[in-house]
């Protein structure tokens, strides 16, 4: 059983020159493909994709990385298999509950693909072992329910240099993106600090519904193999969001934010300085269900209701909108309804403009607020 830290030796710098008879039969597929060819996947073989969270995302994204034949996955997860998560998390079995995720998961990958070695990390990322854990890799891939660990990771990367791809799900739907500094906004530019602890519901409070992990974590696998191949164009600078109940998916473009803590200018972010920023600690030893949105389905958040108005008074907290679930309180109102929120933080409002439709939502205005700061007005379209 792995029951520290790195369970394989030091990871080798080997480049791949060649393929095996056996591997041009293995990859077949792959290597007709003109995005990747044999020198692609000898590519992918010489290749290190890190998966933080071998959960419901990280199972499918983790599995399909190993069967296009990235050569070396590194797998952190610090809890594990529970009856629970059978339910979405494949790569954990009957058989497995109380074994650790890594491990559990390892032994299917390399069942499935014997040319993957695999690094198990059975512990939660946190300050002291992020930076270590995360140089020897190409890619970082986030499948965490943990805020913590997601804004950390992203930390790390931005000093790093590193791509970091981006899952989350909730209930029916699910988002993906790449955040690269070096290309584009990092996480921090959109949500520049998490919302604070309980403000929102769990996945075992809300449900989540396993396929949509898988599609999603697959979204993240397919991402991760583009930005290994330079193939494609990924989706930094993009967030997918996809709503199963309407079997939608929609794009928002995302921008650098200049102000952002972690890659804009006066970014407070050093080799020596990394670690949970200021209101953010956590151990890492548990997890903290991301379902990527703010608590503006609270009903301690509902200020006004009147007639076919809902207002949600938020200023003070830094969400942006793309963050804001405001579907959420939706559901409580009638087509036609208009749910208002008021936030107090510009960037909050960006690459939302009036008339911009969103899974059975629609911007009505975005302007300044009388009482200060910003109105964003949402109607209910179906």
């Amino acid at each position: 059983m792995d029951t520290g830290n790195e369970s394989s030796e030091r990871m080798s710098s080997h480049e791949v020159k060649t393929l095996s008879d056996e591997q041009v039969k293995r990859y077949a597929r792959n290597i007709v493909l003109p995005e990747v060819g044999g020198k692609g996947q000898r590519k992918l073989l010489s290749s290190r994709v890190l998966v933080v969270g071998n959960g419901g995302l990280g199972s499918p994204c983790a599995y399909y990385l190993a069967a296009a034949g990235v050569g070396h996955i590194g797998l952190v997860d610090g809890d594990v298999a529970d009856l629970t998560n059978l339910q979405r998390q494949i790569l954990h079995w009957t058989p497995d509950l109380g074994k650790p995720k890594p491990q559990s998961a390892k032994e299917k990958l390399t069942r499935l693909n014997p040319d993957v070695e695999v690094t198990t990390y059975f512990e939660w990322l946190n300050p002291e072992n992020a930076v270590r854990i995360i140089r020897d890799y190409d890619v970082v891939v986030d499948a965490t329910d943990n805020f913590p660990a997601r804004y950390l990771m992203n930390d790390v990367c931005v000093l790093l240099g590193k791509p970091m791809v981006h899952g989350s799900i909730f209930r029916m739907e699910g988002q993906a993106s790449v955040f690269w500094a070096a290309k584009g906004p990092c996480y921090r530019c959109l949500y520049p600090s998490p919302p604070p602890p309980g403000a929102v519901p769990s996945c075992a409070q809300a449900g989540v519904l396993g396929s949509v992990a898988g599609l999603i974590g697959c979204l993240e696998a397919t991402e991760a193999i583009k930005i290994l191949l330079g193939a494609g164009e990924t989706l930094v600078g993009r967030l997918v969001l996809f709503n199963g109940l309407t079997m939608e998916f929609t794009e928002v473009s995302l921008k650098k934010n200049p102000s952002c803590p972690a890659c804009g200018e006066g970014a407070r972010i050093s080799a020596e300085s990394i670690g949970w920023f200021e209101g953010e600690e956590g151990s890492g030893a548990g997890p903290v269900h991301d379902p990527n949105g703010c608590a503006t389905a609270n009903a301690d958040a509902v200020a006004t209701m009147s007639g076919k108005t809902v207002t949600l008074d938020l200023k003070g907290d830094k969400c942006p909108m793309t963050y804001i679930k405001s579907r959420i309180a939706l559901d409580d109102l009638n087509v036609g309804d208009v749910l208002e929120i008021l936030v107090d933080y510009e960037p909050a409002t960006r690459n939302l403009p009036a008339g911009f439709s969103l899974q059975g939502q629609k911007v009505l205005s975005v302007e300044r607020s009388t009482s200060g700061g910003w109105a964003v007005r949402i109607k209910k379209v179906r």
